[in-house]
This record gives C-alpha cells, sequence and structure tokens, in this order.
C-alpha cells in the first residue's frame, strides 16, 4: 500500500475511533469487504507479480465466501449458521432468561455463549446447497468445484507451508468471479449489496470492457424474464424499457437479447421486428447484427412488403423503419417488437398488433416509453456510467459573440428575421453560421495538435448545415474534395442517398480516415454512436434529451481518449438531470 494510501486509512481509523469506541460490522457487509479486498489483492497482483498478494487474494476471497454463504443460510433460517441446531436453540433459550438479555437474537449467541460453533465450511457448503436448492452448489457442479480447490490452497496457506501455482491459482480466481457474482446477485436479498457491491467488485478485478459485459449481461437476463412474463395469454405484451445511456453498449445488449430470445421455445413461432425511425440506426443495426452473430436481418422497402413478411410462414428477423408500419394493419401471428432508440411518438406501435409482445431499448427514457412498453427492467444511466468510469467527463466550452460586432458579414435581413422567429432566425443566418465557421476551424485545428478524433456540428436544419459548410470550405479550400474519402468535412443528412449516407457513415467511422468534421441536425445524428468523437460543437438550440445523448457520445470509453470537448455558440444549460 502506498504511503498516501497508508495516510488516508489512518486518518479514517483515527474518525472512526472518535465516533464510537466499538466497531460493529454485520455479517453481509464484512463478507462484501472481504470480496472486495481480495480481488482487490488480486488485481495488485497481475500488476506487480508479488506473490504475498496472491496468497492474501486467496485469503480474503475464501473469507469473503464463507461469509456470504451464511448470509445465504441466515436469511432462510439463522440457526443454520450453527453447527448443532438443536443446540443453538436450546443455548438461545437459556440466553434470553439472563439479566437483560430477553430480546437477544440468534447471533449474539456467538457473543455471550462460548459452547456453540459455527458451521464449518464444508457444512456450510453442503446446507446452502441443499436447503437453498442452488444447483450451483451442489457437489460436481462448475462453481463448487472452483470453491473446492480455492478451500484446499486455503487450507494450505492457513495450515502449512505455501508453495503455489501462481498462474493457477490467478486463473482459479479469475475464472471464480463470474459465477460466483451471478449466484450472489440472484440469492441475495439487499438491494444495496446487488446494485453497488457486486458491481464495485467487478470493477475492481476486471477492465471496463469486462465489466460492462457483466452489466449487460444483466440487463439482458432481466429482459429476457420479462418478455417471458409478458407472452399472451397470461401475459400484459409489455416486456418492458430497457435503457443504457450512449456509449455503454446498447446495440450489443440488443444483440445479446436477439441471439437468446431466438432460443426460447416460447418465441420459436415468432416474427421479430427491430422498429427504428432513421435509416441511419437501421443501417447501424443491420451492420452490428450480421457482423457479430449468424442473424441475417431483412429490411422491407415498403409497407406491403413488411406485411408480406409477417404474412410469411417463416419466423424472421426484421428491422424496418417505423414510418412503414401501417396502423390499420394487424398481424396474423405472434410478433415480438423491438424498439430500438425511438423519440417520443410512436404511439402507433399500440395499435400495430393485438397479439403482440413489445420491449424497448433506448438510451434515453421519454414520458410515454413506461406507459407504453412497460416498466423499466434494465437501466445503466449516464450518472452511474460516470460513477464507473465506463464515460469520461467532458468539458463544456461556451463560445458567444455578438452578431453586430461581425461588420465584414451582411446584416441579417431584417424582413425575414421579423417574418420568423427571431432567435431561430439568428441562429441559420449567414452572419452567424459564417463567424461559426471561422471558430469552429480555429478550435478544431488546435484540437488536432494535441488529440486525434472525430467532431460532429450540430445544426438548426438542412439549409443551414449547406451553408455552414460553404463558409467552412470557403475559409479553408484545400478541404474541398470530390472524393469523400479525401473530404476532411462533409455533411450528412435526408437528402444523401442511402447508400451515399452509408458511406460517409461508414468513413466517418474510419479512425484513419481523412474525414474528421461532419454536420447535421441533431433529429439526423441522434442515435448515432462513433467511439472517435471527442469533440461536438452545437450551433443551435437543442432539446435536453439531444444534450443528454450528445454527452454520452462524446463522453463515452476509447483507449486513448482523453479530454472530450461540447462546444456551445448558444449557451445553453448543462446541468442535466
Amino acid at each position: 500500500m502506498s504511503a498516501e494510501k497508508t495516510l488516508l486509512a489512518a486518518r479514517e481509523f483515527i474518525i472512526m475511533s472518535k465516533q464510537s469506541e466499538n466497531l460493529k460490522i454485520g455479517l453481509l457487509d464484512n463478507g462484501s469487504h472481504s470480496l472486495k479486498r481480495g480481488f482487490e489483492m488480486w488485481t495488485q497482483w497481475e500488476e506487480s507479480e508479488d506473490a504475498w498478494l496472491l496468497k492474501e487474494a486467496v485469503i480474503w476471497v475464501h473469507h469473503g465466501i464463507e461469509l456470504v454463504l451464511k448470509q445465504l443460510l441466515v436469511q432462510t433460517n439463522e440457526f443454520l449458521v450453527f453447527q448443532d441446531v438443536n443446540k443453538a436453540v436450546e443455548r438461545l433459550g437459556i440466553l434470553r432468561n439472563k439479566r437483560g438479555m430477553k430480546n437477544a437474537g440468534i447471533l449474539d449467541l456467538f457473543d455471550h455463549d462460548d459452547k456453540v460453533m459455527s458451521v464449518g465450511f464444508r457444512s456450510l457448503i453442503e446446507r446452502a446447497a441443499i436447503t437453498l436448492s442452488i444447483s450451483e452448489l451442489e457437489e460436481g457442479g462448475v462453481l463448487r468445484s472452483k470453491i473446492d480447490r480455492l478451500t484446499r490452497y486455503r487450507n494450505k496457506i492457513v495450515h502449512f507451508s505455501l508453495e503455489l501455482d501462481v498462474i493457477e491459482v490467478s486463473s482459479l480466481l479469475s475464472d471464480l468471479l463470474n459465477p460466483l457474482l451471478s449466484v450472489l446477485a440472484r440469492e441475495i436479498n439487499d438491494h444495496n449489496f446487488k446494485q453497488v457491491v457486486i458491481p464495485k467488485i467487478m470493477k475492481l478485478a476486471q477492465p471496463i470492457q469486462k465489466y460492462l459485459e457483466f452489466v449487460r449481461s444483466n440487463i439482458v437476463d432481466s429482459a429476457i424474464t420479462a418478455t417471458k412474463q409478458a407472452l399472451p395469454p397470461k401475459g400484459s405484451g409489455k416486456a418492458g424499457v430497457v435503457v443504457q445511456v450512449m456509449g455503454s453498449g446498447l446495440s450489443i445488449s440488443l444483440l445479446m437479447y436477439l441471439k437468446e430470445i431466438r432460443e426460447l421455445c416460447a418465441l420459436k413461432d415468432y416474427s421479430v421486428v427491430i422498429l427504428v425511425d432513421r435509416k441511419i440506426l437501421e443501417s447501424q443495426l443491420l451492420k452490428a447484427i450480421t457482423e457479430n452473430s449468424d442473424i441475417c436481418p431483412m429490411v422491407p422497402s415498403s409497407k406491403g412488403e413488411l406485411i408480406e413478411l409477417l404474412n410469411s410462414n417463416l419466423s424472421n428477423v426484421i428491422i424496418t423503419t417505423i414510418q412503414k408500419v401501417d396502423p390499420n394493419y394487424l398481424a396474423d401471428k405472434n410478433t415480438l417488437f423491438i424498439g430500438y432508440n425511438l423519440l417520443p411518438g410512436t404511439e402507433k406501435l399500440l395499435s400495430f398488433s393485438s397479439i403482440g409482445v413489445r420491449i424497448l431499448f433506448t438510451n434515453i427514457l421519454s414520458p410515454r416509453d413506461i406507459e407504453i412498453y412497460g416498466d423499466i427492467v434494465g437501466m445503466y444511466d449516464l450518472q452511474q456510467a460516470m460513477l464507473d468510469d465506463v464515460l469520461k467527463p467532458i468539458k463544456i466550452e461556451k463560445i458567444e459573440f455578438p452578431l453586430d460586432q461581425v461588420d465584414s458579414y451582411k446584416q441579417i435581413d431584417q424582413e425575414m428575421y421579423e417574418l420568423s422567429d427571431g432567435f431561430d432566425y439568428i441562429h441559420r443566418s449567414p452572419p452567424f453560421l459564417k463567424t461559426c465557421a471561422l471558430k469552429i476551424i480555429q478550435h478544431f485545428e488546435l484540437r488536432k495538435e494535441v488529440v486525434h478524433g472525430k467532431a460532429i456540428i450540430i445544426v438548426r436544419d438542412l439549409d443551414a448545415a449547406t451553408l455552414l459548410l460553404e463558409c467552412i470550405l470557403e475559409l479553408r479550400p484545400d478541404w474541398r474534395e470530390e472524393d469523400i474519402r479525401n473530404m476532411v468535412v462533409s455533411t450528412i443528412s435526408s437528402r444523401n442517398s442511402f447508400d451515399e449516407s452509408n458511406f460517409i457513415l461508414n468513413t466517418f467511422q474510419d479512425k484513419d480516415s481523412s474525414l474528421s468534421l461532419l454536420i447535421g441536425t441533431g433529429s439526423y445524428l441522434i442515435g448515432y454512436d462513433n467511439r472517435y468523437i471527442n469533440t461536438v460543437y452545437v450551433t443551435c438550440p437543442i432539446s435536453n434529451q439531444l444534450q443528454y445523448r450528445l454527452v454520452g457520445l462524446t463522453s463515452r470509453y476509447d483507449e486513448g481518449k482523453s479530454e472530450n470537448i461540447i462546444v456551445d455558440f448558444i449557451g445553453l444549460d448543462w446541468s442535466i438531470k
């Protein structure tokens, strides 16, 4: 332990000593501390290869397992933690007859009666397996076998000389982690343990991406359970809502969910329809699913083709924009509708099929989502991602300038200003956009000298996007190229064909491509994900929902990614709740 950490621990101890002369830690808290300490020691061993740390890791982890198994027994019957249950019952009666001990609890026996003994570890694990019907702890089970091996190592360390195969022991601790925590997450009846302690252990023991796999796995398990419960005729058809902040792998969770539901017998005759509201998302999802699984989704080109696919005898996986949904049409077979990052206004889904099941995967929860899809079944929000260091902090830079000081530009057309919303018109006017272009170029070129990355520019509408592009190219004519692969800046919008949009996005997704600045409207880019984006320029008023998404997009984790910035030309309030 470093000198700084030692000093901090000493201070905490002094504070604790001043507050109370006694240290009282509950059974679950005690076990939680031991597990966290054990996996912390294991992580430190992997960094330093100091064998003494591995020894500590084995002792701490084993001690933690023993205590949390006792917690499982206590949840069911407190007497089960004693070696002789009948004797414990008898001794508790005697203790309660003593003066001042009328309300003594079962665990007080350990403090006031030396004639009772705690159950031994082997009997403890047997009781947990049999009494609580935990199959993973039954003899011969995978998790049980790993715990038994850890017990043998622990006994050698405690009772004999030390001789460990460090590679084998380290691998054993690694292999124990996920199955052990999965059982504890399912069996321990404590919200704090599930929501705080288990994620903290995962973070200590695994790198960020591995930790996210654990988070997504738990979310998908909950979504699968909720889907089963929502199935007709007993279910309501509302499987619920999965909420994950951008950058935490929402599309990965969706793919995991798709793979699992295809294996469910109850859904074998169901068609699966993934609904999006923009072609940019349709394209992204199609690519993600086909490249990472053996699922080959079908993409209908019209309302009629969608109906034909639903009426076919095949259990298809379909990706379609919600605009192709005919609200007056009822499919004549069971259908699972999966909404993906749909903007508010998806009420037509309710009338699309009276016999279907629906679930939503989204980055942001909208007001009517729960009403339409059901309760939240899995959540990993912005605040939690920041606490977990999954998303990196961002910096908000506000650049404001009065237009009347830009003397070289033409003044705003007064008649147009009066006919439209003045504030709205300013932020798509030539003087404003030309000034933005200059300041964006200056800011972006300075950023490129410090850190490699991509940037997006949010504009009011398509006309503003075109005008801003021309302003930028006027100032940097060498950025103008016919071939998109050699461009530095480009617009993207619904004016592009489907193939053009795909080509632009794929080029922008390439870390090493020259295309580094992408201009678009918030409604078009909302939901777009690119891990290389570290800068966002906001040139127009945007919704709180889009603010939230831009924060998630900019701060998402990528190796080597450092400072993330949102440059605000409007003066928005970024105190996102």
